[in-house]
Formats: structure tokens, C-alpha cells, sequence
């Protein structure tokens, strides 16, 4: 993938990051598609990645190390810029 703006460099942790926001905003936005989230109507992906983080993180965060590893991991992430 090349650069998506001017002086932004996308390093690998931060494209499976984003791989992991898209993951997320599918889960939220086939949940409220459903109507199983009473949070809010979500109308933007970014509404849809808080419904299907929340959901993960309520369902398999103390259950999975995996889940966890990944939510501690990506709250590191950063964007590198110039």
C-alpha cells in the first residue's frame, strides 16, 4: 500500500490495526443491522467499529488472551509522521 497522504507513513502494525478497526466494523455493523445493539443507531463505520469493540471486548475479553493481547496491542499503535 503506498502512503495515504503527505508525509503519513502507514507501518505494518498500523495496517493490521486498521484490518482490525474494518473486523470490528463489520461485527457492529451486521449487530445493529440486527437490532441487537441498544447502544445507539449507529449510521458511520466508526459507530459500527465502537458496537463491535464493545461487543468483543464485553464477550471474549476476560475470557480470551488472544482478544486482549490484540486490544492492549493496538491501543500502542501510533501514526508516524514527518
Amino acid at each position: 500500500m503506498s502512503e495515504s497522504a503527505p508525509g503519513l507513513h502507514l507501518q505494518p502494525a498500523v495496517l493490521s490495526w486498521m484490518e482490525l478497526f474494518r473486523s470490528h466494523a463489520v461485527i457492529g455493523m451486521v449487530i445493529n443491522h440486527e437490532g441487537l445493539s441498544d447502544t445507539f443507531d449507529a449510521k458511520t463505520p466508526l459507530d459500527w467499529f465502537e458496537i463491535g469493540m464493545n461487543t468483543s471486548l464485553a464477550h471474549w475479553a476476560n475470557h480470551n488472551h488472544w482478544t486482549q493481547h490484540l486490544w492492549q496491542w493496538g491501543q500502542q499503535v501510533q501514526f508516524k509522521t514527518d
